[in-house]
């Protein structure tokens, strides 16, 4: 039995200026950024740099990832830094794959994914843990649906960890990002392809978000030393994540952020504490009791309180809007339980449980 795949090596530095030389970052690399993350023609001398946000905003689509690929130039490595979106468009452009290619068709397992180049990536969010996996998730705008791409030629050589880049977050980036390395912390403690291993991992990302938020001033980024223990969390969560995968709050999420444009963080936030009210009315929960006195003994409360506790945590970081408020309507309600069943088998079998489409209408509707 496999216990634990760790695939990019791992780094951490002071500041961009040390990850360029310590890498040598220059020509022959094609850097994909922000702009208001750094000036990369400046901090990688002779490097081609791409930025994001000329090619298209928001979270990764299929035209977004053709227009960058019509624009790169030769290149023998993919540096990207920045948040989820650049990381999984890095990932994708380290690939043997064109702007003429049949997307649709690779990301259905159609056409193999083959890498092309090495890829480094630096996390500038403290959320989606995609440095360290092998996932890259896309919104085809025609078809109306996100699809995710699982592929060995996906994980990145290298992963640096620079917390000085993290000062740059605006406030709601930070909250949803955070969220988000929660979410995919407690998915992964709760899947059923956990191990001990990767359990230890979850279980220490939980406790440091938690106690960040607990040390920190809602409305406000917290402190250096806090904002690098939240990076460090969100990696740990995505070496937990990549090996036991998620589950059905991230599924369930997909077609809310597909339909109405809601960012990933905010739209598994959705449907959190829903996912984890229905699982503690199940008869059998044992992950999930181990869960509970986790956080109870992180927030120093009674393990029957815990999720209590912890949903009025989150909302002080940022309050949570029901699924009305983001847009849902009721035939949204009746269509995308039936969508995820059909669509999302891959994340439903990271569930604590076997989910039925009924299971599913359930907890969209405790989230409404």
């Amino acid at each position: 039995m496999k216990l634990l795949e760790c695939r990019p090596t791992l780094h951490e530095f002071s500041d961009v200026n040390a990850f360029a030389k310590e890498f040598q970052v220059g020509a022959g690399d094609l850097v994909l950024t922000n702009r208001f993350i750094l000036d990369a023609e400046t901090v990688f001398p002779g490097a081609q740099a791409l930025y994001q946000e000329d090619f298209g905003q928001g979270e990764p689509t299929d035209a977004m990832l053709r227009a960058l690929l019509k624009q790169a130039g030769p290149h023998k490595r993919v540096v990207g830094i920045g948040g989820g979106t650049v990381m999984d468009l890095a990932k994708l452009m380290s690939l043997k794959v064109s702007a003429e290619d049949d997307l649709p068709a690779l990301f259905q397992g159609k056409i193999a994914a083959e890498k092309a180049c090495p890829c480094v990536l630096a996390p500038t969010t403290c959320g989606t843990g995609s440095e360290m996996t092998n996932v890259a998730v896309v919104l085809f705008e025609q078809m109306g649906m996100k699809l995710g791409l699982a592929s060995e030629a996906l994980y990145a050589s290298d992963a640096a960890l620079i917390p000085a880049l993290m000062r740059t977050l605006p406030y709601g980036a930070f909250a949803f990002s955070s969220i988000d390395a929660l979410i995919h912390a407690v998915e992964s403690y709760l899947s059923p392809r956990a191990t001990e291993i990767t359990r230890m991992f979850s279980r220490k990302a939980i406790q440091m978000v938690l106690r960040g938020y607990k040390n920190m001033q809602p409305g406000n980024l917290p402190g250096s030393a806090v904002l690098a223990d939240f990076l460090r969390a969100s990696t740990y969560a995505g070496i937990a994540f990549g090996n036991a995968g998620c589950g059905a709050v991230h599924a369930m999420s997909y077609p809310i952020g597909g339909k109405y444009h809601v960012a990933h963080g905010e739209a598994n936030y959705l449907l959190f504490p829903a996912v984890l009210r229905f699982y503690d009315a199940l008869p059998e929960k044992r992950p999930l009791e181990e869960f509970k006195r986790i956080v109870a003994g992180t927030l120093e409360c009674d393990a029957d309180e815990a999720l209590a506790e912890m949903e009025v945590l989150l909302g002080r970081v940022w309050r949570r809007r029901t699924l009305s408020e983001a847009g849902m309507t009721e035939s949204d309600f009746r269509e995308f339980p039936e969508e995820v069943y059909r669509r999302q088998q891959r994340l439903l079998k990271g569930a604590m449980k076997t989910l039925s489409r009924e299971d599913l209408e359930k907890i969209y509707d405790m989230a409404r």
